[in-house]
């Protein structure tokens, strides 16, 4: 699957610029395949894990990343991010490192890491993330059993040891870390979880605690977001610094744009996870009619799909 990010040229590793909650217009960098990770998430809007493995390698050929972040970067491409993101756990590439330091080098776009942390127990992975202004981990549980519920890992791999990974990325880590909480009713809810929650955030001192919740649809059909009640107990145990994550605000209109190229720009982005028409019109820079014919002329080509989730529609690729 090709994505274009600037110009229409295609790409293989870049796509976006995407809308984040968190991070504005976001230029995404997958770094590994359709979905290695050593998580499956119950949340997951990228799917059930097809690979799930601890094994770091070059999963996608460094030289080839390197080279569309110098086409992106020569052809004046704009985010407010590059964000090491996608449909698997970017810290599994072995170059992981090698990237971020040529990214940081070429351009002062602020570079951001998101990631489920499952891998800076490793030393190695903690100064390879280094180049990165800002990380944003995800902790969903504290206590064993809602891990296994929520998260779903590999075996071997427990909470404990996420949270030791983090309390050391803390250490040694001199950029900002937004540690990001979803909150699911059921899966991590109880008093305990929470109490769990708070312990392991006072040991992490993160700059931010944002809570989020389940937005798009996941894995787990059944799994609804969570209710303003749930966000304020965990508020109440997680302190001051805790705060839900803000929606996204919508970038200026165009109405420019090649329709061909459009519709792959698109499909570059509902291939990822499924989005909301609105978000997609602010993310590319387009006037909300043009976005929603393209989205049209997709669906009515059976290469896309559109789904309500909170009473609001989102678009993603047929299967």
């Amino acid at each position: 699957m090709t994505r274009a990010t600037a110009g229409g040229k295609a790409s293989r590793h870049l796509f976006g610029p995407v809308p984040s909650r968190r991070l504005g217009r976001s230029l995404g960098i997958d770094l590994v395949p359709h979905k290695v990770c050593p998580l499956d998430c119950v949340y997951c809007e990228c799917g059930e894990t097809t690979d799930k493995t601890f094994e770091r390698r070059e999963w996608v050929p460094t030289n080839e990343v390197l080279t569309e972040l110098t086409d992106w970067i020569a052809m004046g491409g704009r985010a407010d991010h590059l964000t090491f993101s996608g449909a698997g756990e970017p810290t599994l590439h072995l170059h992981l490192g090698e990237i971020a330091r040529f990214a940081a080098d070429h351009t002062a776009i602020p570079l951001a890491l998101i990631t489920n942390a499952t891998l800076f127990v490793d030393p190695r992975v903690r100064a390879e993330v280094s180049p990165c202004q800002v990380i944003l981990p995800s902790l969903d549980a504290a206590d064993e059993e809602s891990f296994a519920r929520i998260n779903r890992p590999l075996p071997g791999l427990t909470a404990a040891t996420l949270v030791e990974g983090l309390v050391a990325l803390r250490r040694e880590y001199s950029g900002a870390i937004w540690l990001e909480i979803l909150l699911i009713e059921g899966f991590n809810d109880s008093d305990r979880a929470l109490a769990a929650l708070a312990q392991a955030v006072e040991r992490i001192a993160p700059d931010r605690v944002q809570l989020n919740t389940a937005v798009r649809p996941g894995t787990v059909s059944e799994i609804e977001p969570a209710g303003r009640e749930l966000l304020e107990r965990a508020q109440a145990w997680l302190g001051p610094r805790a705060e839900p994550v803000a929606n996204f605000k919508a970038a200026p209109a165009s109405a420019a744009g090649d329709s061909d190229s459009l519709e792959e720009r698109l499909m570059a982005i509902i291939s990822r996870r499924p989005e909301n028409p609105t978000a997609l019109a602010a993310a590319l820079d387009l006037n909300q009619g043009l976005c929603d014919r393209a989205l049209e002329r997709l669906v009515r080509a059976g290469r896309a799909t559109i789904t309500e989730r909170g009473g609001k529609p989102y678009v993603t690729r047929a299967k």
